[in-house]
């Protein structure tokens, strides 16, 4: 597919991709829309998986070419700030199933986690501390006051990061849901005037796999503030489904 034409507006865009949220085929959507001269991070080659989570790179690139006017990756809402975007979106995920979802891409993906059930996989301390707990809440609650290198970062979650989270969230034009990733869709390529749409899903884990009454009732108990998280984006409505 050819390269979308450089913007003629002054709108700077931020997507932040949560894991595991359907953001792979969202940034599809970008990518298909926009050009690659104004986009963050650069083509598929050597360094780019660094260049979607590293804060570092983001922020250096900002430095060097603040013409940028497309943002996308695993950052915290924070980056949206950093790079003075006034466009910003986000796609979130029912807690559970999105923990059910990156713990099947980890065993499917990660060598070491291969043998492991899906249990063992949440009780391990690298994994879930990165990637499962409280992971979207985390995303939206971190402050330029955090170390900031990565999605990597780890943060204690109490009642006020989870204020943070919720008014960071306020500040997002577009939150869509995975369970209506068409609607989204559907929503941001008209008010964008986005003309092409790729439909397809990506990367996309089959969560019918059951989990024990056990494992969910543990992680229902140690992601309380994902919920809370979840179910306020809910409740307040999605700014575009």
């Amino acid at each position: 597919m050819p390269d979308a034409p450089p913007s003629k507006g002054e709108d700077t865009i931020f997507f932040q991709h949560v894991m595991k949220t359907a953001g792979t085929s969202f940034a599809r959507v970008i990518e298909a829309n926009t050009n690659q001269a104004e986009r963050y991070p650069g083509p598929p080659g050597p360094g780019r998986s660094e260049q979607y989570y590293l804060m570092s790179r983001l922020e250096a690139h900002y430095c060097a070419h603040p013409e940028t006017k497309v943002f996308m990756g695993h950052f915290p809402s924070i980056a949206a700030d950093i790079v003075n975007a006034n466009i910003r979106l986000t796609i979130l995920r029912e807690p559970i199933e999105r923990i059910v979802s990156a713990m099947l891409h980890f065993k499917r993906t990660d060598q070491r986690l291969h043998d492991m059930d899906l249990e063992e996989i949440y009780n391990d301390a690298f994994t879930s501390a990165f990637y499962l707990r409280n992971h979207q809440v985390k995303m939206f609650a971190m402050t330029v006051d955090d170390p900031l290198e990565s999605l990597m970062d780890v943060i204690d979650i109490d009642a006020s990061r989870l204020a943070v989270a919720k008014d960071s969230l306020a500040s997002f034009n577009f939150v869509g849901f995975t369970h209506d990733y068409e609607s989204f869709v559907d929503v941001t390529t008209s008010q964008l005037g986005w003309t092409s749409r790729p439909t397809a899903r990506l990367e996309v884990s089959d969560t019918s796999k059951s989990i024990s009454p056990s494992l969910r009732a543990q992680i229902e108990r140690d992601n309380k503030a994902d919920i809370d998280f979840f179910n306020h984006a809910l409740s307040t409505g999605a700014k575009a489904s």
